[in-house]
């Protein structure tokens, strides 16, 4: 059966496979449809993430007879030669790449047993190509020239030398923005400066960093945390750096003309929506809290104008009923960081297609506010299980129970309620708790009362003993 050949940057060509313990059917067969799907496209090599399968799996034929090799290692390698390559995931592009000239690679074929293939010249490339898919990595990140392919009978024309790295001074804050930077660094990019926000006291006293500033400090990354970034100094400090790009992600100050200015080709910002939708500092969220199915990622050419910039590249993602702003968020972070190395790389060859946003189209996602957090019964099951899960891992949906302060962290949806009872009424019933709405009826699965951990609903019923016809009220 021929596959879908994955192209571009999904996420799928940008992660580390993993290794195949055992072999089965479904393996072999796997190794036969990516067998006669490199045919059909016309390829020498092909890897299971190619088709979507996070597997260490390759086949190859690259005229010496065909190889399908599990779990491949390189256990020798000799030489050097520079030649064009190209990739079935990356249509229209090809490049020149050093690699070895000879190499020695184990592997287990599709009856289980161990292999060893001494391989040279372009069988040695094609090997050496295919592995470093299973690594996550494509030809155009070794490429030390990036190449327009023209047509089928004509050579490659090159259209620019790509640096064999950009300088970048990086941009962000929350968790959201590790990945990213994780990327650009496992590309061999020179983080010359990494800008996070100024750190600050928590609810208890203690000094709480930006998750950013943690993990640069892990990689002994320079790390600035400027109150204000159009303060004359940054902008001198970021103009000192002489970055290529500067690379921002949900980092939390507007950008001025004049630090915009700074970069070689510019600055791109990485946006957990699908621009124009969801403008401002809150698209995770508010995409959650109204019940959205689909949102994504736009890597955005940045103007001084919050989230108005051209559209450098787009990639959508499903949202899943389990989904909350932490998994959603992880998961778009991901998509981003996957997308953003060809997105620099065209900026650089000057290739990069910038379109302009609707301005109908827009909609906002601004910043959540105390209001935000407070549930209203009076709405329905389904907006308060919405608003749950956006708020969730932090700051958490709240409400009141006997005049004080708890936080709901858990909920579904439990059908229908009694006509005469009252949105925020509590119903205990085998050790359950549920709470009317507006419409429907919602049961409760994990809550936090004030000063207390989260706990399951059941123990918040043996600790606090609710009665039916207490309630839930929307201010303390």
């Amino acid at each position: 059966m021929q596959l879908e050949i994955i192209k571009d940057d999904a996420p799928v060509l940008r992660q580390k496979a993993k290794p195949v313990r055992i072999i089965n059917a479904s393996v072999r067969k796997l190794m036969d449809d990516m067998q006669e799907t490199m045919k059909e496209a016309h390829g020498v090599g092909l890897a299971a993430p190619q088709v979507g399968v996070s597997r260490r799996i390759i086949v190859v034929d690259a005229g010496e007879g065909l190889y399908e090799i599990i779990n491949p290692e390189i256990l020798s390698a000799e030489g050097q030669e520079t030649a064009i390559e190209g990739c079935l995931s990356v249509p229209g592009w090809a490049g020149e790449v050093d690699r070895y000239q000879s190499i020695r690679v184990t592997g287990i074929n599709g009856d289980g047993n161990k292999i060893w293939l001494d391989a040279s010249s372009f069988l040695a490339r094609v090997l050496q190509h295919e592995i470093d898919h299973l690594d996550g990595v494509l030809f155009v990140d070794k490429a030390t020239t990036l190449m327009e392919a023209t047509g089928e009978d004509e050579e490659p024309v090159e259209v620019a030398a790509k640096p064999s790295k950009f300088r970048i001074v990086y941009m962000g804050t929350p968790e959201f923005a590790i990945k990213p930077l994780e990327e650009l660094l496992s590309c061999g990019h020179d983080v010359t400066m990494v800008v996070t926000q100024p750190s600050k006291r928590g609810n208890r006293g203690q000094l709480e960093e930006p998750c950013v500033k943690e993990f640069a400090a892990s990689r002994s990354l320079r790390v600035v945390q400027p109150e204000s970034v159009d303060d004359e100094q940054f902008v001198q400090a970021a103009k000192d750096a002489q970055p290529d790009f500067i690379v921002v992600a949900a980092f939390g100050q507007k950008l001025g003309k004049e630090l915009l200015s700074v970069p070689k080709y510019g600055a791109v910002n990485i946006h957990p929506s699908l621009l124009p939708a969801y403008r401002g500092s809150a698209p995770v969220q508010r995409a959650l809290m109204d019940g959205q199915s689909r949102t994504g990622v736009t890597m955005m050419r940045m103007t001084p104008r919050l989230d108005a910039g051209g559209i450098l590249a787009q990639s959508a993602a499903d949202i899943s009923p389990s989904d909350d702003a932490g998994t959603l968020g992880e998961k778009l972070s991901a998509l981003g960081a996957a997308m953003l190395p060809r997105v620099l790389h065209e900026m650089a060859l000057g290739r990069a297609r910038v379109i302009p946003q609707d301005p109908a189209q827009v909609t906002r996602a601004p910043r959540l506010r105390p209001e935000d957090e407070t549930i209203d019964w009076s709405r329905t099951a389904a907006a308060i299980g919405n608003q749950v899960r956006a708020l969730r891992p932090a700051p958490g949906a709240r409400t009141s129970f006997r005049g004080k302060n708890v936080k709901i962290w858990s909920v579904e949806e439990a059908g229908a309620q009694a006509r005469d009872a009252s949105p925020g009424s509590i119903t205990c019933e085998d050790g359950t708790l549920t709470v009317v709405t507006g419409d429907g009826l919602l049961r409760v699965l994990e809550i936090q009362p004030a000063g207390r951990r989260r706990m399951p609903a059941a123990e918040f019923l043996r600790g606090y003993r609710p009665a039916t016809g207490d309630r839930f009220e929307s201010h303390a």
